[in-house]
């Protein structure tokens, strides 16, 4: 096919995620599978090493690292050698995307660049959801020094319950600190979504105390579970499980919100979604 090259513009204005060879996921097109190189939300571009043939325009499914599958159709922009390049009609999900270049990071920061291509294959098996959640808004220590929540802080994590419940999330058990403002938070929280196992209250999660030992229950956990606790201990867990160093600060938490982090079978933790208080 001739290339059409000078159709398809170098200057891109979209965020692009380019696959190393060991990940690159598959595009389905009729019964043939083809490896795709990166992604945008306006385009693709997969491998065409058998040299199928194609119309102008290309139907099909790409199944993306966190097994979604997505529906893409595209006009041809250009071939070059073995690679196809499509303008997509439908833009893929910018938060997919994102996702995408989480994984990425996350594994080059586990295996680095250089031993990336070694890394085995992923192995498809059960996904450990783990969430992590700041306690709401408090009242301050110089007016109660047991610090409860603040009326806005009951109503900030009132909402996050209610999406929660809204969406239909579920998990095992909700693990929180003794202080009273991670206990409030919990309840209200477990009022909604019922947690199968309850709430179970945990003296190791104070701000400053050692991580390691939530952090080797996560490597081994088989169950679902929200944490919800304090800083700096949270930010160190979550840096600790994202990247390996838990002085990174990966992630800016804010009171009352949730991150949900997810477990593969390889180990691998990846940010799934965030939610804020402020989002509503």
């Amino acid at each position: 096919m001739e290339n059409n090259n000078d159709t398809f513009p170098e200057k891109r204005e979209v965020f692009r995620v380019v696959y190393p060879l060991s990940e690159r996921p598959l595009l389905k097109v009729r019964k043939n599978k083809f490896k795709v190189t990166d992604i945008s939300e306006k385009g693709i571009k997969f491998l065409n090493t058998k040299n199928r043939e194609f119309s102008n325009w290309v139907n099909g499914t790409i199944t993306l690292h966190d097994n979604t599958r997505l529906d893409i159709e595209g006009k041809i922009a250009w071939t070059q050698n073995d690679e196809i390049a499509l303008n997509l009609i439908t833009s893929i999900p910018y938060a997919k995307i994102l996702k995408e270049q989480q994984y990425l990071i996350m594994i080059k920061s586990r295996y680095g660049e250089e031993n990336i291509r070694k890394r085995p294959a992923p192995k498809k098996g059960k996904i450990i959801k783990i969430c992590l959640v700041q306690h709401g808004n408090m009242v301050s220590k110089e007016i109660n020094s047991e610090s409860p929540l603040s009326d806005k802080g009951r109503e900030e994590v009132e909402k996050i319950a209610a999406f929660l419940k809204k969406i239909r999330f579920n998990t095992s058990a909700i693990l929180h600190s003794d202080k009273l403002r991670a206990i409030q938070t919990a309840q209200i929280l477990h009022a909604k979504i019922k947690a199968s196992q309850g709430m179970v209250e945990k003296t190791n999660l104070a701000p400053n105390d050692p991580i390691e030992p939530l952090w080797y229950k996560m490597m081994k956990t088989q169950n679902d579970l929200m944490i919800v606790g304090h800083l700096p201990f949270l930010s160190r867990l979550a840096s600790r499980l994202l990247s390996g160093k838990s002085e990174q600060n990966l992630i800016a938490f804010k009171q009352g919100g949730v991150v949900c982090i997810e477990r593969d079978e390889e180990k691998i933790f990846q940010i799934a979604w965030m939610i804020a208080p402020d989002f509503f």
